[in-house]
């Protein structure tokens, strides 16, 4: 459960006594979805987490270390290039819903912490958005960047608008969510981390459960092996010139005190010796199997209680149980273990092409490339000298190549396609907005002693882009099958 008003109200409070006013120095991205304010007030330094996890939506102060923060990336970059600097003079929460307006004097920054549809936007001193953290699924709001601001409608009667808070108020409230979330993501991820262990767990049982009668039916039939020994003997008495082809023999039968004559069922593909020897064989296998199939068989019978045990254990015991954890423990082998690849997908390796391929517009071909081994791939062994290529700024993303002919430059209109698909496929995304390189692939060069993928570009130009949903939709769509690259 997110935050409710009330304890949304507690942080308020406690962030009104202890931060206002205070200075924003700078925006960083944290572990998870959202973002970490570092705010120097009162002579120190307050890291400020809002998370947007759709399950764990909140807002409240932090560690540093403990908010495991990074450089500010897509939305974040964009605060910080619009906020840091500039003095918060306002925390108030925005009626309706769990939302909370933070005012950097003309500037707002609203976080709505909405559980699944949680998101926060950037409003300039018009009210207009100008940047948000992740599209808007609002079906009731028109919530797009460049048109006004919307504060969440009233809500209907909702668990999280009358319920108690469960933090104390003060200073310690911020603690107090921090505990709370961290158990409730360890808890998620001990539950995740069970998941795969039932998956291998419950893929043994069913195994156990087709071996264990196999085995059974084969103890059985050594019954059998004292028939077949039986028969080899009689046949020892069959006509000579019994031909090859026969089905079954007439012999008498001096195992009987009766001898009467009886009928031995014989292999039609087999001479009479060769029946006989068949037989004398089959009594001896199955003679052996109580030795070699009886330990099996209890083996079996005694891992399939185990792990039907082990089964009800992790299905039924709570998430922090340390029984469960050591069951679990167990059906969790090393990510790099042959035993950690997915259960019943026994599929060949695809043939790996290192590149996504688009068509422009005006019908230019456009190739993104996938990783940052394929983005190497795709600049210096597909891309000719004179196909144009680009590159978000400042951060990490695809390598994009616009291919043209032989003496004639990239139209506008395709490098405003590959430049929306830089942005698409880099960090940026999340913020709508960036800043694009772009180049001839033949002033493009490898960073000495660098990874994979990292270039560096001159004579470079630089194209700043906004998101455009209808042009991108158009450009996915457009996506080609690709021509074989190994």
């Amino acid at each position: 459960m997110t935050l409710s008003v009330a304890e949304l109200d507690l942080v308020v409070a406690d962030l009104r006594a202890r931060l206002l006013p205070a200075h924003l120095e700078r925006v960083r991205s944290p572990a998870e979805q959202g973002l970490l304010l570092e705010l120097r007030a009162q002579g120190r330094n307050h890291w400020l987490l809002a998370s947007f996890e759709p399950l764990a939506s909140r807002l409240h102060l932090t560690e540093r270390a403990a908010a495991g923060d990074r450089p500010a990336e897509g939305f974040a970059r964009t605060v910080h290039a619009a906020l840091a600097g500039r003095r918060l003079l306002g925390i108030e929460p925005i009626p309706g819903d769990r939302a909370v307006r933070l005012r950097f004097g003309d500037w707002q920054l609203v976080l709505e912490l909405t559980g699944r549809h949680a998101n926060a936007f950037l409003v300039d001193p018009g009210g207009v958005i100008r940047s948000s953290f992740r599209p808007s699924q609002s079906r009731k709001r028109r919530l797009l960047w460049g048109e006004p601001y919307q504060a969440p409608l009233p809500r209907a009667e909702e668990p999280w608008q009358r319920a108690p808070s469960r933090f104390p108020g003060g200073e310690a409230v911020h603690a107090a969510i921090a505990a709370h979330y961290a158990e409730r993501s360890a808890e998620a991820v001990e539950r995740g981390r069970r998941r795969g262990a039932l998956l291998r767990l419950r893929h043994e049982v069913r195994r156990l459960q087709r071996l264990v009668p196999r085995l059974e039916r084969e103890l059985d039939e050594a019954r059998e092996a004292e028939v077949w020994r039986r028969r080899g003997e009689l046949l020892k008495g069959a006509p000579a010139d019994t031909p090859r082809g026969a089905s079954v023999v007439r012999v008498r039968d001096w195992f009987d005190p009766a001898t009467p004559e009886v009928e031995v069922p014989l292999d039609p593909a087999r001479g009479l010796r060769e029946n006989m020897a068949r037989c004398f064989q089959r009594a001896r296998k199955l003679g052996r199997r109580p030795e070699t199939v009886g330990p099996r068989l209890e083996a079996a019978r005694r891992d399939l209680r185990r792990r039907l045990d082990e089964l009800e254990l992790l299905e039924r015991a709570p998430w922090d149980d340390p029984a469960a954890r050591a069951v679990r423990e167990r059906w969790t082998p090393p990510p790099e273990s042959p035993a950690a690849r997915p259960i019943g997908r026994r599929r060949g390796p695809p043939e790996h092409v290192p590149f996504r391929r688009f068509t422009s517009a005006d019908g230019h071909e456009i190739l993104v490339g996938k990783s940052s081994r394929d983005n190497d791939r795709l600049t210096f062994q597909v891309a000719r000298g004179f196909d144009a290529w680009l590159h978000v700024a400042g951060a990490a993303g695809s390598h994009v190549i616009v291919r043209v002919p032989k003496g004639r430059p990239a139209s506008e209109t395709a490098l405003r396609d590959a430049a929306l698909l830089a942005l698409h496929y880099s960090k940026l995304a999340a913020g709508g907005e960036g800043e694009v390189l772009v180049a001839r692939r033949a002033d493009v060069r490898r960073v000495r002693g660098g990874a994979p993928g990292q270039v560096t570009a001159r004579e470079q130009r630089r194209i700043w882009v906004r998101a455009d949903p209808d042009r991108l939709r158009a450009l996915l769509d457009s996506a080609g099958d690709l021509p074989e690259q190994e």
